[in-house]
């Protein structure tokens, strides 16, 4: 499994860079390391090669979400010790590390939350691989990145003669143009000399919100008490229905066999101008059956749009649902 293959961006020259938010990033060291998360998440990340990764989910004994994350696999093919890096939203890195800290027993691995040593960029347009072709040395072009989750080390050169060691990753979770880059914080400046040198344009980090928004990614606020790995609409890409046992798996596979789940994420457009608050209730007639969980003005429809989990019956399109008194409606279907 190597993610889904996505456009190359090759064809444009469009790009931009901003701050994605608070990421978290664990590593987990030694040539086992793949093998043992194979016993923690829903990804068959031990069938990935090195170079390549894939998503998952990390769920407790229960099944319930931990937390949504992307696999990267490393290794003597890649020019790396062999070693597994998680990526993940918010603020998560040392509960995640501490929670398979908690079943590491005699496999020759360490895990180390790295995610203080970290900047992490978001990058967003369809000419990122074409920008960076000039900019990016390594063992892998940026061209060659082209399923979800594919990464390389990359040096960064900016035309100030600086230079940065940074992590590309291609990442959908901005939508399918999407991409991420990690770097030590003291490589910041260069690595923002770097993409400004390659012609990408500086945005706020509204821009990855609304990007992931549309995308229909959950981030860690959209995550309800006990969301289990399929109300999250991401079965093809996030979890191996044939891999082995796994934690959590007895609830996932229980799901699967019932074919349904009671409640899903789904991304709802909202009529007028006014953009929903996280918290805001969802009505279906005069009852509340959820509240917004994420939301923003969407660029791309002009409108708002607002990311909330609720009942699959009231999902369809005959429902009258209305948010702060504005009718919304289901927009897109979850990847």
């Amino acid at each position: 499994m190597q993610g889904n293959e996505l456009n190359s961006g090759e064809a444009g020259q469009g790009g931009s860079w901003c701050d994605p938010g608070r990421l978290s990033w664990v590593r987990v060291s030694g040539a086992d390391a793949a093998r043992f998360l194979d016993n923690f998440t829903t990804a068959a990340v031990g069938s990935v090669a090195e170079g390549h990764g894939c998503e998952g989910f990390f769920t407790d004994v229960r099944g319930q979400v931990i937390c949504l994350a992307g696999l990267l696999r490393c290794g003597p093919e890649a020019g790396e010790e062999p070693a597994v890096e998680i990526v993940a939203d918010g603020d998560v890195g040392g509960a995640l590390a501490e929670h398979l800290e908690r079943y590491h027993i005699r496999e020759p691995i360490e895990i180390e939350d790295i995610s203080a040593s970290r900047l992490t960029i978001a990058l967003l347009g369809d000419g990122i691989a074409s920008g960076l072709a000039a900019r990016a040395a390594g063992s892998r072009k940026p061209g060659d990145l082209t399923a979800a989750f594919d990464h390389a080390l990359v040096t960064l050169a900016s035309t100030e003669g600086t230079a940065a060691v940074a992590r590309l990753v291609r990442c959908d979770w901005g939508g399918p143009h999407g991409w991420l880059l990690a770097c030590g914080g003291d490589d910041a400046d260069a690595a923002h000399a770097a993409l400004t040198a390659a012609g990408f344009t500086h945005q706020g980090s509204s821009a990855w919100e609304q990007a992931r928004i549309e995308a229909g990614t959950p981030r860690q606020c959209d995550l309800l008490p006990k969301t289990l790995p399929q109300e999250l609409g991401r079965d093809a890409r996030a979890i191996s229905f044939t891999k082995g046992c796994y934690l959590g798996q007895e609830t996932v596979a229980r799901l699967d066999a019932l074919g349904h789940v009671n409640r899903r994420l789904v991304t709802l457009t909202v009529a007028g101008d006014a953009v929903p608050p996280a918290g805001a209730a969802i009505t279906s007639g005069s009852k509340t059956i959820g509240e917004v969980t994420s939301s923003c003005l969407s660029p791309s429809l002009g409108k708002p749009l607002a990311l909330a989990i609720l009942p699959v019956k009231a999902i369809t399109a005959e429902a009258e649902l209305t948010i702060a008194g504005h009718p919304a409606q289901p927009h897109l279907p979850q990847p």
